[in-house]
């Protein structure tokens, strides 16, 4: 049997159930409708969108054209992209071809759901939303929907959802109730910069007892959090390490690094005052000045701007990763620091592009946001980012709270 045919008989095999099922939906997902060709970056273009099981099969016996458009590529089985503009093939004027010939059923899970992420614990199923899409950043930064979840009915469900609660000894009731607990750490009147610091801590703390006791661990590790923060230790290379580190991942895919997250890169090159070298993957000509100035006005004009927005950027990327189950990163420190390093970049991004931010603050952070999450939040491999991290120091809490900004006088 050929390896495509065994993947497919495997994938069918472990299916879950396909009818109409309950799921707990994140509030602000209600009010989520596709832009379709109005949207400003879609996800019809640069992305291997996977084709799974029971769409080949569908293909097969209801719609044998259909295999001609897929092919493999970053799994074994993805949609056929034009080499010349990166867009799917079924990509026409903005919308779907298979959605408006054939309708939503004929759509692979991974076109239907985005940007929707679908989790299950313990049998339940809990939704989120992808800010790498423009309208879920949209409603879930400026909307007030909200970040709880209510129960809904829908007629599909992804064909592979995991299961976080297997062979870990978890509950269903105290595992969400945790994850929502990471969430609403981000209500706290406290800066952004200081519920980063918070998460990291208490994510670290975590590690050192089995999953089943995360949430009563958590609830003794809250109340003097603040007094277990690593005193915060600053670098002054750390702004040019993150802009390194960013580039480094992008040229590591070995794909053109083309659209947002290319503009972001370089308004960060100009605020900076240094240069990439892409066949080095290094940062050039650095001038500490250049970014003192940018922090100094950061603070004075910009930063109350950016509280809410951040916050609800740190709900939303809980939300979407299940943390501290779920999301890149081997355990649930690693992935505390990978989020919070993400934080520190866009941060540093909205330093870049303060005029923008002035002139038009929301469109200018929907556009930040979006732009670094489309790449960073699809990285397959989060290896290569902790392996850098580790170098630059910032899986040291104390210097990683430098690096968020919290603690410095």
């Amino acid at each position: 049997m050929a390896d495509s045919e065994q993947l497919l008989k495997k994938e069918t095999e472990n299916s879950v159930n396909r009818r109409p099922s309950t799921v707990n939906q994140i509030s602000y997902l209600g009010r989520f409708q596709c832009l379709a060709d109005k949207c400003e970056d879609t996800c019809c273009k640069g992305w291997g969108m996977q084709v799974d099981a029971e769409r080949l099969k569908l293909y097969k016996e209801k719609a044998p054209e259909l295999l001609e458009v897929v092919t493999t590529g970053e799994t074994a089985h993805v949609m056929r992209r034009d080499e010349k503009t990166g867009y799917c093939v079924k990509f026409e004027d903005g919308l779907c071809g298979i959605q408006k010939k054939l309708g939503s059923d004929y759509l692979p899970d991974s076109c239907n759901f985005y940007p929707r992420i679908t989790r299950q614990f313990g049998g339940e199923l809990y939704m989120a939303g992808s800010i790498s899409c423009p309208e879920i950043a949209r409603l879930a930064i400026y909307g007030d929907a909200g970040f709880d979840f209510t129960s809904v009915e829908l007629e599909r469900t992804p064909l592979m959802i995991k299961n976080y609660l297997e062979g870990s000894g978890l509950d269903k009731d105290s595992s969400v109730a945790l994850m929502q607990k990471f969430i609403h750490l981000a209500d706290d009147e406290v800066t952004p910069e200081r519920i980063m610091s918070r998460i990291v801590s208490i994510a670290h703390s975590l590690d050192r007892f089995p999953a089943k006791d995360w949430l009563g661990a958590f609830d003794a590790f809250y109340p003097a959090v603040d007094e277990r923060l690593a005193p915060a230790k600053s670098a002054p290379t750390d702004p040019y390490n993150l802009l390194n580190v960013l580039s480094g991942l992008a040229a590591n895919t070995r794909k053109p690094i083309m659209g947002r997250l290319s503009e972001i890169i370089s308004s960060v090159e100009q605020g900076l005052g240094v240069r990439v070298n892409w066949e080095k993957k290094t940062v050039e000509r650095a001038r500490e000045e250049s970014y003192m100035r940018l922090s100094e006005r950061y603070y004075r004009e910009i930063s109350p701007l950016t509280v809410l927005p951040l916050k609800n950027w740190i709900k939303a990327t809980l939300a979407a990763s299940a943390f501290p189950f779920g999301g890149l990163g081997k355990n649930a420190a690693e992935r505390a620091i990978i989020i919070a390093v993400r934080f520190a970049t866009l941060k540093l991004a909205i330093m870049a592009n303060m005029q923008q931010m002035l002139q038009k603050p929301q469109e200018t952070m929907i556009f930040l946001i979006q732009g670094l999450a489309r790449f960073l939040d699809h990285l397959a491999d989060p290896q290569l980012s902790m392996d850098c991290y580790r170098e630059v120091g910032w899986t040291d809490e104390g210097k990683l709270r430098g690096l968020l900004g919290d603690g410095l006088s």
